[in-house]
């Protein structure tokens, strides 16, 4: 059979057995003579991506001898010219904490060709039980299985390119991840912290989390346009968090970003009860008052809940007032988040099904919720049962 070749650089052949190979040249070596790179596979496609994938990797002037490359090398190779264009800066944050605080130090000097199952398996181990850079402890089972994600993604594209045999981190055991109990507030709790909220105009973002479900960041990326107080609807487009800073031009270590929301499923629409609405509008209404004595004009495209200068509002701002306020309302060991839970536990235990409170909160998928909220759909489900046996004569 013929062999194909691309502008001189490479070949595919079939072999006796019915597999095929491909070659390319990488380059010269000091005497001046071709180094030539082999790719194997059962296809000609599967040849054809690891050739392609290298023979980029050496236009982009990144292509390195598979026998002299390190997991450090491949990882910062990886997470620049594949990963970077498909993940948001909050995931890059972590990616970027992953390798050169935990992985680097500890594995990445090993050859990328020599990495073996057992090597992540005890970097896995390792860190489990004693991980944390602050030197308190391990890490937990969901972070070990975040670097995990990462690490595989990292070598399956490595395996693409032809650098390695197999992916050694689809051969390790994962710890297992334990559920957390989840802070809810009792319905005492809540009452008393909406007691306080409805008397404080900065208190309204916590009365939407509570209506709605919404996580701090959805809530500070709002602007007015989002709520249609005509057919009492908002919508979720944005979301705002406080990243590391990669801007070169803004001198500070951190910055607010506006990203879109956490999933697909996180763009969501929410139905509006008349009494959040009610408290919207008056809300409003002393934005507007408030931000107009300063010169400050309020439009569409303001922010539903901005700084002091009608800006991004800071989310430790948010989190501050939320803090004093739970204190004032006698509430102990609470954080905003458990405020999304207290909304869903309230709503199931209401009777709503679960795959409507699944797309309120933009869950991926109502397993998250069912998942998630288990001890209270047994509940209600014993409920269900209770009301049940009145159709049951004995």
């Amino acid at each position: 059979m013929a062999n194909k070749r691309g502008n001189g650089e490479g070949s595919i052949s079939k072999r006796p057995d019915g597999t095929w190979w491909a070659r390319i040249t990488t380059g010269v070596d000091k005497n001046g003579k071709q180094k030539r790179k082999a790719f194997y596979g059962k296809t000609r496609q599967e040849v054809q991506k690891k050739m392609t994938a290298a023979l980029n990797d050496i236009n982009l002037n990144i292509y390195t001898e598979p026998s002299k490359l390190t997991l450090e090398m491949w990882l910062n190779t990886w997470l620049n010219e594949y990963a970077l264009n498909s993940i948001k800066q909050s995931t890059r944050v972590s990616y970027e904490t992953f390798i050169t605080k935990h992985i680097n130090p500890i594995i990445g000097k090993h050859k990328l060709q020599n990495l073996r199952p057992d090597i992540i398996q005890k970097f896995y181990n390792d860190k489990l039980e004693n991980g944390r850079l602050d030197g308190k402890g391990g890490l937990s089972p969901k972070t070990i299985k975040n670097i995990h994600v990462m690490l595989h993604e990292a070598l399956g594209q490595a395996f693409k390119n032809g650098l390695i045999s197999r992916n050694v981190t689809e051969a390790v055991t994962l710890p297992k991840i334990t559920k957390k109990e989840m802070r809810v507030l009792t319905s005492d709790e809540q009452s008393r912290l909406l007691k306080l909220c409805s008397n404080e105009n900065n208190g309204i973002f916590i009365i939407l989390a509570l209506s709605t479900g919404m996580r701090l960041g959805e809530i500070l990326g709002l602007q007015w346009k989002d709520i249609d107080f005509t057919n009492k609807l908002l919508t979720i487009k944005r979301t705002v968090n406080r990243l590391k800073n990669y801007d070169s031009n803004i001198d500070a270590k951190t910055t607010l970003i506006i990203n879109s929301p956490k999933t697909e499923n996180s763009i969501r629409v929410i139905p509006l009860n008349d009494k959040i609405l009610k408290y919207l509008k008056s809300y409003k209404a002393f934005q507007t008052k408030k931000y107009f004595s300063t010169g400050i004009p309020i439009g569409q495209d303001t922010f539903v809940f901005p700084n002091s200068f009608g800006n991004i509002g800071e989310p430790k701002t948010y989190q501050n007032i939320f803090t004093a306020l739970t204190k004032q309302a006698d509430i102990k060991n609470s954080h905003f988040h458990c405020l999304r839970h207290t909304f869903a536990t309230r709503a199931l235990e209401e009777g709503i099904p679960a795959k409507t409170v699944s797309e309120i909160l933009g869950h991926a998928n109502v397993s998250t919720t069912l998942d998630l909220y288990s001890h209270v759909l047994l509940d209600t489900k014993r409920n269900a049962i209770e009301r049940m046996s009145k159709f049951i004569e004995l």
